[in-house]
């Protein structure tokens, strides 16, 4: 083989294997359909990017950080809730409790040790739940089609597989915000004005 055939193939090569990196580790493209993230997300199909390097970093320092303080007997989870990667209202894809081989798309409404006010699936009334240390509470934009938190209860931040951050298809562009914290803001907004 001569050496520019050579440095041809080990370039391809290389770039392949950048590549299944980058999807891997950094960036991954998903689809989905379903109801519960409506109208956020369309329910007949979207294509969108997840940001999969804040979760893998996450995990990479908690096992490190475990690793390094094996004398100490405090969970490891506990100390990286305080440095939390989420906000609430980011939207993340999670391994699903009710089936582990699943993914699905959830929108954050509580990070560690933050009280959520919400209406829980066997309950009519409102209950107030206190998310625990290493542990998020999601809920799907659309309520009424949505099994989440209100369901399972919190999910393990080692269950998050990473944030989404931008629409492929079919609509290109940043996700838009919840669709009840656009009317909260109204409301604030017009509360200022007064």
């Amino acid at each position: 083989m001569s050496r520019r055939r050579w440095v041809a193939v080990a370039g391809a090569a290389a770039s392949s294997v950048a590549a299944v990196m980058l999807q891997r580790v950094l960036v991954q493209v998903r689809a989905g359909a379903g109801p519960s993230m409506a109208p956020t997300m369309s329910q007949d199909g979207q294509v969108y990017l997840v940001n999969r390097w804040s979760a893998l970093r996450r995990k990479l320092s908690s096992s490190s950080d475990s690793s390094s303080s094996s004398a100490s007997s405090s969970d490891s989870s506990s100390a990286s809730s305080s440095s939390c990667w989420l906000s609430v209202g980011d939207v993340v894809v999670l391994r699903s409790p009710l089936d582990r081989e699943q993914g699905v798309v959830k929108r954050v409404v509580g990070l560690p040790r933050q009280r959520v006010r919400t209406r829980l699936v066997d309950r009519d009334e409102p209950v107030t739940v206190l998310v625990p240390p290493g542990h998020v509470w999601v809920e799907g934009d659309n309520a009424h089609a949505s099994r989440d938190s209100r369901l399972y209860g919190p999910v393990s931040l080692d269950d998050v597989l990473g944030r989404v951050f931008w629409n492929v298809y079919p609509k290109f562009g940043p996700l838009p915000p919840r669709p009840q914290q656009e009317e909260e803001e109204e409301k604030e907004e017009e509360e200022q004005q007064k």
